[in-house]
């Protein structure tokens, strides 16, 4: 088998559908500690495909987010402003040590299949401006496995989502296809490729990952859709659309699109979903009331996800204004709003080897200094998961809560939970009387 990984700057560039309009998408999603500690965490994963290693060995190492990206280290001189340094703890390890086992146990399986070349690209700029039109226009393949057969070759592009809140599925996965379209393009020299699969690692969602497969034809069949409503995006975009085209808001399409703070028809969706009017709401404080009918509360259930990023959406845009504006009296009499300090952070040692030092020399005793806890059955599973002997002998000690009862469509894959009857109690001894 011949495999080889080769590592490149990672792109910022996505393309994403509103139901038969399209937005385009420059520069990263947000700005949050959450993106940030995404970012670190696919450089830990891009690290260890690289360099062969285990997430496990970079434990307690800071990993360093400075605009957007990631950085070896911090510069010594210059603006730092936004900076962020994310340790490597057990659940980043654990996350990420099922993303890495992913990719190496696919790459393993096409060579069981008879693969003739198994090749390994990590964080690939993947061209979508042959369908998007705009120039320059990319995204970024986590891992890229290319497996080439007697008669085939697929190529596999990973997305690794290190979110847990929201499961993406791979099938039916418009970025991945315009990703899979973007590896098809790039090594079309090099590779006569005839199928295409999409896989989704979500670590901390599911303990294995998602993909879908596609062949040359389908792609190029979607890459048609997509490149015409990315022409309508454009146009719109650049005010030369005539007439108005149909926005349908909704979960999937809405995700990720920067105008939900703006968009019209999604501002009319939650409006007629909650039932209310928002501005006697906000006026009057009073409570939403709750609907009686189970059909009507399941509705407005399905549409809570939406909703409540929507609210993000409005408070992210506010807060936009008023930075944008520099908080000015102006901007904070138009909107009603102003930008305060807000809770201060965790207090932390500047420097704990000085710190160390000090306690030292006024002698405190060792147990005063230090304190000293168990390691997590997480951490244990790193560090002796791979000698199964010692493993077998931790794990009957092992002991995890069962989840609680959680509401989820119904058509999640998951098994409805059965209750017993309401009235379904156990006798009591001596008993026979009223209770009183």
């Amino acid at each position: 088998m011949g495999t080889h990984a080769i590592l490149s700057p990672s792109g910022a560039h996505r393309w994403m559908a509103c139901a038969g309009s399209a937005a385009l998408e420059r520069g990263l999603l947000s700005g949050s500690v959450y993106s940030d500690e995404g970012t670190a965490a696919h450089a830990l994963g891009a690290m260890c495909l690289v360099a062969g290693d285990d997430p496990a060995r970079y434990l307690g190492r800071l990993l360093h987010v400075l605009d957007g990206d990631y950085v070896e280290t911090l510069p010594e001189t210059g603006d730092v402003t936004g900076a962020r340094s994310f340790p490597v703890n057990a659940e980043m390890v654990e996350a990420i040590s099922k993303y890495v086992t992913g990719v190496r146990e696919r790459m393993q399986e096409y060579t069981l299949a008879g693969a003739l070349q198994v090749d390994l690209l990590v964080e690939q700029a993947l061209p979508i401006e042959h369908i998007t039109g705009e120039a320059g226009a990319v995204g970024t393949g986590d891992a890229v496995i290319i497996a080439v057969f007697a008669h085939r070759t697929v190529v596999d592009v990973w997305d690794l989502k290190y979110g847990r809140g929201v499961a993406v599925d791979a099938v039916g996965n418009e970025q991945g296809q315009m990703y899979a379209l973007g590896a098809l393009e790039k090594y079309a020299l090099l590779y006569d490729f005839t199928d295409a699969r999409i896989t989704i690692s979500q670590p901390r969602a599911s303990d294995t990952p998602r993909e879908w497969d596609r062949t040359v034809e389908q792609l190029a069949e979607f890459k048609l859709k997509a490149s015409s409503a990315a022409r309508l995006a454009t146009d719109i975009m650049a005010g030369v659309y005539v007439g108005t085209p149909a926005l349908v808001p909704g979960a999937e399409q809405c995700r990720f699109c920067k105008a939900k703070a703006t968009c019209p028809a999604l501002a009319d969706y939650v409006g007629v979903t909650v039932g209310a009017d928002f501005s006697a709401l906000a006026a009057s404080k009073t409570a939403i009331e709750v609907p009686s009918d189970l059909s009507l509360l399941g509705v407005k259930l399905a549409a809570v996800g939406l909703i409540e990023d929507w609210c993000k959406a409005i408070r992210g845009a506010v807060e936009g204004a008023l930075f944008g504006a520099n908080n000015s009296a102006a901007a904070q009499a138009m909107l009603g709003f102003k930008l305060v300090q807000g809770r201060r952070g965790n207090r932390a040692w500047s420097s704990a080897e000085d710190v160390e030092a000090l306690l030292k020399k006024m002698r405190l005793k060792r147990e005063e200094m230090y304190t000293f806890s168990l390691i997590s059955p997480t951490v244990a599973e790193t560090l002796l998961g791979a000698q199964p002997k010692r493993w077998d002998k931790v794990l009957p000690m092992i002991t995890q809560a069962p989840g609680q009862p959680s509401v989820a469509p119904i058509d999640d894959k998951r098994a409805a939970l059965v209750f017993a009857p309401a009235d379904d109690f156990d006798a009591v001894p001596g008993g026979g009387g009223d209770l009183v």
